[in-house]
């Protein structure tokens, strides 16, 4: 594990939203018809998806390469909406939005890293 190669990512916080912007540039996508112009990536394969109540956790493998990323919050300080929270793909980054229940601040746990877990194997 090498910490140049760790994705980064940004915290924005809006009333009961919060946003993380992983940035991995490994990261391709393309729009796709079928799914109105949305755009889906085109060299990863998700490994873990789970978004809970309480918790978060992706882990995608880059195809062609054995990295494997993984972006974990194991407690949320809230609970959230997992029917209005999403993951979305762009270029270089994945952007997760998630809906809080409670319109309490999460500011205070973005300088403690959300107790994250970030994993890149190669």
């Amino acid at each position: 594990m090498t910490s140049e190669s760790m994705p980064c990512y940004s915290f924005e916080e809006e009333n009961d939203t919060v946003l993380f912007v992983l940035v991995i540039d490994e990261l391709d996508v393309q729009r796709k018809i079928g799914k109105l112009f949305k755009k889906v990536p085109v060299n990863i394969t998700i490994r873990d998806k789970e978004i809970s109540q309480q918790s978060f956790n992706l882990a995608i493998k880059i195809n062609d390469s054995r990295k494997v990323y993984r972006f974990q919050i194991k407690r949320l300080p809230t609970k959230i909406n997992v029917e209005k929270s999403k993951i979305e793909f762009d270029k270089g980054k994945i952007i997760v939005t998630l809906v809080k229940t409670e319109d309490e601040t999460w500011k205070q746990f973005s300088d403690s890293d959300f107790e994250t877990y970030h994993l890149v194997k190669k």
